[in-house]
């Protein structure tokens, strides 16, 4: 039986959560060219039709299944979306027919104790979650 972790929970709702609702777009265009960049990220949102949320179940599902059987395997699973999504989180999208919505620029750091994300162009780190912090509930589910 495959070790369940909370670490891998955490990161797959995160990744579901961007996809179900209008994201952050970060490329780190600055002046006209931001401006221009986010005028058409907001065209192109404005034009996608929203997500089935059955499909972003089955992502996040599948999500939370890839990164429970490679932290298993021991190490940390690297997540990243330049302007398109790697090969796990392309994988999974693909298999649960969904074609777009990523945060571009965005890249997440999960072990079997942390995970951590970095929503767009030079953004900070923030720590979605850390089993060593108190209160915690641990790392497996």
């Amino acid at each position: 039986m495959e070790t369940k972790y909370k670490s891998a929970k955490v990161a797959a709702e995160w990744w579901a959560k961007q996809l179900s609702s209008p994201t952050k777009q970060d490329a780190g265009y600055e002046g006209e060219m931001g401006d221009m960049f986010a005028l058409l990220m907001m065209l192109s949102e404005s034009r996608k039709t929203k997500t089935d949320p059955k499909k972003i179940e089955k992502f996040e599902g599948l999500l939370e299944e890839e990164i429970n059987r490679q932290l298993s395997r021991g190490g940390s699973v690297f997540l990243s979306v330049d302007y398109d999504p790697d090969w796990t989180l392309g994988k999974c999208a693909q298999e649960a027919e969904i074609t777009g919505g990523f945060p571009v620029k965005t890249s997440m750091s999960v072990t079997r104790e942390k995970v951590e994300v970095s929503h767009g162009y030079r953004a900070p780190t923030e720590v979605l979650y850390n089993e060593k912090l108190p209160n915690s509930d641990g790392g497996r589910v």
